[in-house]
């Protein structure tokens, strides 16, 4: 029996040869480079959403952090800005001046006048009880936690939606001082400041604060006033 091999066959066998020998080269490639990112290590993310200090790891609630960071890079002034940060969240102006509607995970907080929202949202553990006091300047932060579904066994009866917890930065004991203006339509102004040092050895304190104005769209034909 004879083996005849063509032109045709030696190139195919070729070509097949050459791509295996490719395809080795890429596995091994990426092998590598997964290997290098392996051997690095993430920052570990501390929340405090089940009331104690843990890892976001270690962490069985559902919540999404924001650092505080990530806030000033984004430029988010106030709880709307923040729901392009967090995809369960989302958050719009009611039709009542300075009131909020808010949503995590598709559960939307109650926006009738005197009620309570059933989404919470909290300063350092202090409960904020309106939807009015609820639109405000982001205060000078450490991280954001957006915990969906119900966490009224943490929170309370306030919190059957979900809740949001911000927690401010502590003081350091080194001077720090930063200052913040904005200019926008609508006669947009805003100012933030904050100053953070050491009284003693053993006692450090922080002052922070904003201004914000914008005028409104329309004006009263009767007053001339902004609406």
């Amino acid at each position: 029996m004879f083996n005849i091999v063509t032109n045709n066959d030696s190139k195919s066998n070729s070509l097949f040869r050459r791509s295996a020998l490719f395809a080795a080269v890429l596995a091994t490639s990426a092998g590598n480079v997964w290997a290098q990112e392996q051997n690095g290590f993430l920052d570990e993310v501390i929340v405090t959403a089940s009331k104690r200090a843990e890892t976001l790891r270690d962490s069985a609630i559902a919540v999404s952090v924001i650092p505080g960071d990530v806030l000033d890079k984004a430029h988010a002034i106030d709880l709307f800005d923040m729901q392009s940060l967090v995809p369960s969240f989302r958050a719009r102006p009611s039709s009542r001046a300075g009131a909020s509607i808010m949503t995590v995970r598709g559960f939307t907080s109650a926006s009738a006048v005197g009620s309570e929202s059933s989404i919470g949202m909290y300063i350092d553990g202090v409960y904020l009880p309106r939807s009015q006091s609820q639109v405000m300047d982001l205060p000078r932060l450490e991280r954001v936690e957006v915990l969906a579904g119900p966490q009224s066994t943490l929170f309370g009866k306030n919190a059957a939606a979900g809740a949001i917890s911000l927690v401010t930065k502590a003081p350091t004991q080194e001077f720090d001082a930063k200052v913040e203006a904005s200019l926008g339509n609508y006669d947009h102004r805003q100012v933030k400041a904050y100053v953070s040092g050491g009284v003693s050895d053993t006692v450090a304190l922080s002052l922070s604060g904003s201004n914000y104005t914008r005028d409104g769209y329309t004006k009263s034909l009767s007053g001339l006033q902004d609406l």
